[in-house]
């Protein structure tokens, strides 16, 4: 084979491998150019349409939910010395009332109806309660207005506890001053009763 004819066929080739290079490149630049056409007619056809907008969401951790509670405890009244009562004169004791749940409780107290055969006495008494301030002491002047013992209700709004708080209360009971002889030596069972009511929201 002559040169000639070798160089022929070299510059034969040549043409040959541009010619590929170049579909190479048009089919490539094709490509790129169909889906940036794609991408277009989706925009399109959203455009005009219903579409959703971006969004998302997360679960956050399960959490125990528990309710609330109203629990109320009243101790015993210390220091009524009962003996001591006669008619004209009075006997004073305190008792702490404690909120021993998890809400604010609205206050009222209130008298009970005597069981006690005896309770011709409790006609005769009178009693009034008062939440003592820090460094008061209990007495007549610190409990505040009295009625009959029986009916004594102080309404609903006569103290607010806080939960986990306590209070202390002074409680003085009256013998009226005309009290009759035939109450001598008599007793009867004298109750208060503390309710507690949430405050509300």
């Amino acid at each position: 084979m002559s040169r000639p004819a070798a160089a022929a066929r070299r510059h034969r080739a040549e043409p040959s491998r541009r010619a590929g290079g170049l579909r190479r490149l048009v089919r490539s630049t094709w490509s790129a150019t169909g889906l940036v056409v794609v991408g277009l007619l989706a925009l399109v056809a959203t455009a005009g349409g219903t579409y959703a907008l971006l969004g998302a969401s997360a679960t956050s951790n399960a959490s125990v939910i528990a309710s609330g509670s109203a629990s109320v405890t009243v101790g015993s009244v210390s220091s009524l010395d009962v003996a001591k009562l006669g008619p004209g004169r009075s006997v004073s004791g305190t008792f702490v009332v404690r909120n021993t749940g998890t809400v604010p409780l609205q206050l009222r107290l209130t008298g009970t109806t005597p069981t006690s055969v005896d309770a011709a006495v409790v006609g005769e008494l009178t009693a009034a309660v008062a939440v003592l301030r820090s460094g008061s002491s209990c007495a007549v002047s610190t409990a505040g207005a009295s009625t009959r013992a029986a009916s004594f209700d102080t309404g609903a709004s006569w103290a607010v506890l806080p939960a986990g708080q306590s209070l202390t209360a002074c409680l003085v009971l009256a013998l009226d001053a005309d009290a009759p002889a035939t109450v001598q030596n008599t007793g009867a069972s004298v109750g208060f009763v503390v309710a507690g009511t949430q405050v509300a929201p």
